[in-house]
């Protein structure tokens, strides 16, 4: 599972490259979302994601439902990271792993700007 997928990108990377494995991926975002389900369509894995609109701090799945859960660059957009990491862990199997990362909110000023100019699509760039 993928916490704050944003468009999907790095799901769908990583999908791509694997065998028999899905995704579901959740973002409290109905825009990421959606555009999500578009790139997935695009890279030819609609079948094999599914998206999901929820607060990663209520997240709308069974106790021990994943293998692995990652996010990259949304922990510092969780209103909640506490109730967060704790539905993480409910969600994890038993054994399963977590892979997390995220840039630094004290970021220098010329990089933030670097970014700003180079994000893909145009609607993340709120984000930074």
């Amino acid at each position: 599972m993928e916490v704050g997928n944003g468009p999907g990108y790095l799901g769908l990377e990583w999908l791509k490259n694997t065998q028999g494995t899905s995704l579901t991926g959740l973002d409290i975002s109905d825009d990421m979302v959606v555009l999500a389900r578009e790139n997935a369509r695009e890279y030819g894995l609609g079948d094999r994601v599914h998206y999901v609109q929820s607060s990663g701090s209520k997240m709308p799945f069974k106790d021990c439902t994943f293998d692995a859960v990652f996010t990259n660059g949304s922990l510092h957009e969780w209103a909640e990271p506490r109730a967060t990491f704790d539905e993480i862990w409910r969600v994890l199997r038993i054994d399963g792993k977590c892979l997390i990362s995220d840039l630094r909110r004290d970021m220098p000023a010329l990089l933030r700007w670097f970014m700003w100019l180079n994000v893909r699509p145009k609607e993340m760039r709120s984000g930074l």
